[in-house]
């Protein structure tokens, strides 16, 4: 049908649905970007485009709020080319998922008997696929006639080029077509717009490529002339050259890659990766040697290379590789499939291949990186990981077709024993349907791999290799550790105890026993969970029974794995997790290795727990964990926080009253000596006193020496208060060393009263329960926090903060200030401060001295918190109030005034003393910020 290379005339197929296209519901209702200018020259030729378009009705004049910027591309041949910028609409759309064939394992579709080809190339293939007209608005742009210069909007009434979803619409729609379009024995093969005809002999060939001409013809489908490959038996499909049975690189393409020039930055290495990846079946040990390229592009992923030479070097023995290599051969289903499987440093490495005679002919070259957690696996266990991660792959060429999977370790014997469980369920799990329910995949053992082919060599002897010794001897912290009963002198019991009770802190404890006597047993820090109570009893017994043949029986499943799998595996990554942080209680975990080789002989057997009946090991256990919680109520109740409650009565030396009494202006008030009102403190108590002042509020020395100065003696004051806070073990910890000054004042935008200008910010806490982040808000002119624990980082959470606790309580806010989070850009935050007349101002990016006073405000939040939760074992959820109650009574600024007075114009009472006569010191009404008055006598 001649009509079918009508290229000139596009038309729409009628018989095909309209397509509708929606919004998503947060997009804009209409989306505008206006047209720039385009010379009068660019416009006179895409003129014919335009006219041509209109004459066939695939534009049309509208009037729509909507529109987006069309451009001129001048192809080689001078011709124009019509090109629409659509990356607003496309961002605005519901996203379709594209159903389109793999580019990777479509050939693999490609019958064996296959000795022609036909390639037909689909002309403006979008343009046949109508749309409905309740979707022409979305695409309007403007065009200015040259002619004319008369303005007006046109739009599409079929599926544009470059709107997101057109290749996979259009796909589907010629796919239903094609169901009605027999062509056995031939067969077609589509990837959106282009068409491959496999046939088993020229002249079927000829007779199907007529029959789909004609069809398409019928349908309202154009095919280029230019593109067609007729009748052939070597053709260029989807960027490669296809011939009967194999499939290779075009050599325009090598000779392309080849002039490429060695990235200098990781955008010029990560586009190199995307060339050279589409072709990654070609080169064995892809993943390997890109693996350099991958890791220079993460370490510096912006400006220049920090390890050039590195980069150039696999950056040349990459396309060494590719360019070396000739053809992979098409899957035939008639002949085995084998893969050949190995794991290099962290890299599973292999090759798909089919034996044909003595010879075996590559089908892919596969690799791919192990993941975090099975880099930290033996070697035999990474080489099992490996086979799975290549299977995996491999099945999606092998035609469904039974599948049989070389290694130079005994997989079969890792997969079918218990050398697993460690692992965790899931990937058991995955490992047992991958390898031994899938009646088409079996195991087999080969020797090494010959690393530039990754085939086994003809004549190689197969190694003797042990893979289930080797697996147990290094999971295993002693070779000798048995899980079952041993003949040993001594049976021991224990069990660690960890409970909460009602408004107190957690405790804990331990407990080693035999059948009949206590061994040792000990409460254990407050907080102490019921994992580390359990490793640190194990840990106690083994170091008891050093040098003995010993039974060690617990209830315990963590700490029974801990001991006999997973301890080894965590030593060899360094007590690190997959995400390079300390796992959790590696301490103990290390501890106990050190523990488990004391012992002469040693058995760690895992019992249920709270069992009824009445054996010797139920018994034996029952009497460890009775004897584990008796010993956690023995825990020390939590240090009480004082604020200066003491009862002190003065105590100075005989040489200290003498001394006062011969100086005037000393006066005593109930024993206790004063200098024109300042308290002077004894000798004996003075480093007491201070520090019990420096416990109740754990500030730093400067800001305790203000306090301190209007109401106690200076003499000596301010080395003593540095020398307590130097000495205190919770500062010690939690403050940071060192000071970072600034260089010069910044200015900040600061409010003139109370709750008129706030600073807000998000910030990262450790997770408790429901509660990952933590809320921050500061009023900028008194330094009063307000901080909210949150389940997420969202606009709604600020919103609603916002309306329900600092509104009611400080009023309407003027302005406030924050970063550029996606919480305080939402359209949410926005609307909300549109309505209520809030200027909402947002700091300059990448900057963030811009909002010091709400990070600032984070840090001390997170040093309070650190030193409560370490005195009292709280929860940092339970104990925000009363950090922020310390940094709220604590005196700032210039004024020494602290945020509770700049707002309530009073200090921050904190209780009264127990009896007026019990010590002049318990007088003074105590306040955290001890301001002024913190002393104030009688």
């Amino acid at each position: 049908d001649p009509k079918v290379w009508e290229t000139d005339t596009p038309i729409v197929a009628t018989h095909h649905k309209p397509v509708k296209i929606c919004l998503q519901e947060h997009s804009p209702r209409f989306l505008c970007r206006p047209q720039f200018p385009i010379s009068k020259k660019h416009r006179l030729g895409l003129r014919p485009i335009i006219e041509r378009l209109k004459s066939r009705g695939l534009l049309i004049p509208i009037n729509s709020p909507c529109n987006t910027p069309i451009l001129p591309v001048r192809k080689p041949s001078g011709e124009y080319r019509l090109v629409q910028d659509l990356r607003l609409v496309n961002a605005a759309v519901v996203p379709i998922h594209p159903v389109v064939p793999n580019p990777y394992t479509i050939l693999s579709r490609i019958p064996s008997d296959t000795t022609f080809f036909s390639v037909l190339d689909l002309k403006d293939a979008f343009f046949t696929i109508p749309l409905h007209p309740d979707s022409h608005f979305i695409f309007a742009f403007t065009w200015e006639d040259p002619l004319t210069d008369n303005s007006c909007q046109l739009t599409w009434t079929v599926l544009p080029q470059g709107f997101r979803d057109s290749p996979h619409l259009f796909g589907q729609a010629l796919a239903t077509d094609l169901l009605d379009c027999r062509l056995a024995p031939s067969v077609v093969l589509q990837y959106v717009d282009d068409l491959l005809i496999c046939s088993p002999s020229q002249e079927e060939c000829t007779r199907a490529t007529t029959i789909l001409l004609n069809f398409l013809g019928d349908k309202g489908y154009r095919v280029s002339r230019k593109k067609a490959q007729l009748v052939t038996s070597s053709v260029i499909y989807l960027g490669l050259q296809l011939s009967p049975g194999k499939k290779s690189i075009i050599p325009d393409r090598l000779q392309a890659l080849k002039a490429l020039q060695p990235p200098q930055s990781a955008t010029e290495i990560l586009s190199f990766l995307g060339v050279v990846g589409f072709f990654r079946h070609w080169v064995p040990n892809f993943a390997l040697l890109a693996k350099p390229l991958y890791q220079a592009a993460a370490d510096t992923p912006e400006g220049p290379l920090t390890s050039q030479g590195t980069v150039t070097r696999a950056f040349h023995a990459l396309l060494q590789t590719l360019c070396a290599s000739t053809f992979l051969a098409l899957p035939n289903p008639n002949l085995p499939f084998h893969l050949y499987t190995d794991e290099k440093a962290h890299i599973a490495v292999g090759v798909l291949a089919q034996p044909v005679g003595n010879t075996l002919l590559p089908l892919a070259y596969l690799s791919k990186q192990l993941s975090p957690t099975e880099k930290g696996w033996p070697p035999c266990l990474r080489a099992l990981a490996a086979a799975a991660a290549l299977t995996t792959e491999a099945l999606k060429i092998n035609l469904q077709q039974p599948l049989t999977v070389f290694s130079p370790h005994k997989l079969q014997e890792l997969v079918s024993s218990q050398a697993l469980p460690h692992l965790g369920p899931s990937k058991v799990q995955l490992l047992h349907l991958l390898f031994l329910e899938n009646p088409d995949i079996s195991l087999s053992h080969c020797p090494a791999l010959n690393p530039a082919t990754l085939f086994p060599p003809p004549t190689a002897p197969t190694q003797d290799h042990r893979c289930l010794e080797v697996v147990i001897e290094t999971q295993s912290p002693r070779p000798d550790l048995r899980s079952t009963p041993i003949e040993a002198e001594v049976t021991l019991f224990v069990d660690g105890s960890s409970f909460l009770r009602p408004g107190k802190p957690r405790i804990a404890g331990y407990a080693i026993v035999t059948p009949s006597d206590v061994i040792e047993t000990h409460s254990l820090p407050l907080g102490t969970t019921s994992q580390q109570a359990e490793l640190v009893a194990l840990t106690r017994a083994l170091k008891w029974a050093k040098d003995k043949t010993v039974n060690i029986y617990t209830d315990s499943k963590y700490a029974f794995l801990i001991a006999h799998s997973h301890c080894m595996i965590w030593k060899e990554r360094g007590f690190l997790t997959t995400k390079g942080t300390p796992v959790i209680n590696g301490r103990l975990i290390a501890n106990l290795i050190s523990a488990i080789q004391l012992p002469k002989q040693v058995a760690i057997i895992h019992c249920r727990g709270h069992q009824t009946s009445g054996s010797p090991v139920a018994l034996g256990n029952a009497f460890a964990d009775r004897t584990a919680r008796d010993s956690a109520q023995t825990c020390p109740p939590p240090k009480e926080i004082y604020f200066l409650s003491r009862c002190y009565k003065p105590q100075y030396s005989d040489s200290e009253l003498k001394l006062l009494q011969q100086n005037p202006e000393v006066t005593f008030r109930d024993g206790w000596a004063f200098n024109r009102d300042l308290l002077i403190l004894p000798q004996a108590q003075k480093t007491t006193i201070i520090k019990d002042i420096h416990d109740s509020l754990h500030i730093g020395p400067k800001a305790l020496l203000h306090f301190l100065l209007p109401i106690l003696h200076p003499e000596g004051l301010s080395s003593l208060i540095h020398q307590v806070h130097a000495q205190c073990p919770i500062c010690v910890k939690t403050n940071s060393q060192g000071a970072c000054h600034l260089r010069r004042r910044l200015h900040q935008l600061r409010g003139s009263l109370p709750g008129q200008d706030w600073q807000i910010d998000f910030t990262h806490m450790p997770r408790h329960k429901k509660f990952r982040f933590l809320l921050t808000i500061v009023d900028t002119f008194s330094g009063w926090i307000e901080a909210f624990p949150t389940t997420s980082e969202s606009a709604d959470t600020v919103a609603a903060h916002l309306i329900q606790d600092i509104i009611p309580r400080f009023g309407l806010p003027a302005t406030i200030q924050s970063d550029n989070g996606p919480a305080f850009v939402s359209k949410v935050t926005n609307a909300v401060c549109a309505s209520l007349g809030i200027q909402w101002k947002l700091h300059a990016a990448y900057h963030p001295q811009s909002s010091g006073k709400v990070e600032r405000a984070n840090g001390l939040i997170k040093d309070q918190l650190t030193k409560l939760s370490l005195e009292l074992k709280q929860s940092w959820v339970s104990l925000l109030p009363l950090a922020l109650a310390r940094l709220r009574a604590r005196p700032r600024g210039a004024s020494q005034l602290s945020p509770f007075e700049l707002l309530y114009g009073r200090p921050f009472l904190l209780s009264t003393p127990p009896s007026p006569e019990s010590s002049p010191l318990n007088t003074y009404l105590p306040y955290f910020t001890l301001l002024r008055h913190l002393l104030r006598l009688k």
